[in-house]
């Protein structure tokens, strides 16, 4: 009965989908379109873009969309959607802590594709250590796989702030043999420089620069300057960032306080 009860849903909902489909076309999503699919049919996947579609005009409805979904689901997947948006939108890493200890609280199933947002946490929130959660990611075979090369990345990262340039290109190359991965390119750049390969570093720094936008780009460039010791292009690089793209300080201080550190430092001189 199920079954027949599932097959009529998804009969019910499929006009709505065909009109999704051909609006996406046009770049359009529109939030109550998605809601009805998803409560016709009732795929988790359209539950997750509806978060998606409300997200992208009001981030606070969004949250609020999340959480009624994930204690209606029970699902993880809902709580990895809404991660993404709160680190990479919200720069809030204590938001992505806090929708992880909910869907752990609630038992949601599908646990694993809490990883991402663990590993997200890494170095910004006491009780996420990289080598622990990359090697739970590492050692499954059912994740995405913009899963194991984040946790590759993270890793290579790893050994980039202790000057590991050997290890971290073994990773680097491992991860580029297999995809065109933009961090690692990016990543590449700063161990080929640092190894006195500054060409071939810059090869790979276009490759970055492709995938990005110019702003986030040129905080990373800050970054890499700065594991290669050289502050004066890192502080360039900084001022760049804010005074041409308009990026805020508190986005430099999340993805590393060293560099809003050292921002104060030139600022104040």
């Amino acid at each position: 009965m199920r079954s027949i009860a599932a097959f009529f849903r998804q009969l019910l909902a499929a006009p709505f989908k065909i009109l999704l489909f051909v609006l996406g076309f046009f770049h359009v999503f529109p939030p109550f379109l998605v809601r009805i699919i998803w409560r016709l049919g009732g795929e988790i996947d359209y539950a997750t873009r509806l978060i998606g579609a409300i997200g992208k005009k009001d981030l606070a409805a969004a949250r609020k969309e999340a959480e009624a979904l994930l204690q209606q689901t029970r699902d993880s997947r809902i709580a990895a959607t809404i991660i993404l948006y709160e680190f990479y939108i919200c720069h809030n890493a204590e938001a992505v802590h806090r929708w992880v200890m909910l869907a752990e609280e609630l038992e949601c199933s599908c646990s694993e594709l809490l990883l991402q947002g663990k590993l997200l946490l890494c170095n910004r929130i006491d009780g996420y250590e990289v080598e622990d959660i990359v090697g739970q990611i590492l050692s499954r075979n059912d994740l995405p796989m913009n899963y194991t090369s984040l946790a590759y990345a993270e890793m290579a990262d790893k050994h980039i702030e202790n000057k590991q340039w050997e290890q971290a290109d073994e990773i680097l190359d491992h991860v580029l043999s297999i995809e065109n991965h933009a961090i690692s390119h990016g990543l590449k750049w700063i161990t080929e420089t640092a190894q006195g390969n500054p060409e071939k570093g810059l090869s790979h720094l276009e490759q970055y620069r492709k995938a990005g936008f110019a702003s986030f780009v040129t905080v990373f460039e800050a970054a890499g300057y700065y594991y290669l010791d050289d502050l004066d292009k890192a502080k360039a690089c900084l001022l760049r960032a804010m005074d041409e793209y308009g990026v805020p300080k508190d986005y430099i201080a999340f993805v590393k306080p060293e560099l809003a550190s050292m921002l104060e430092e030139e600022r104040a001189a």
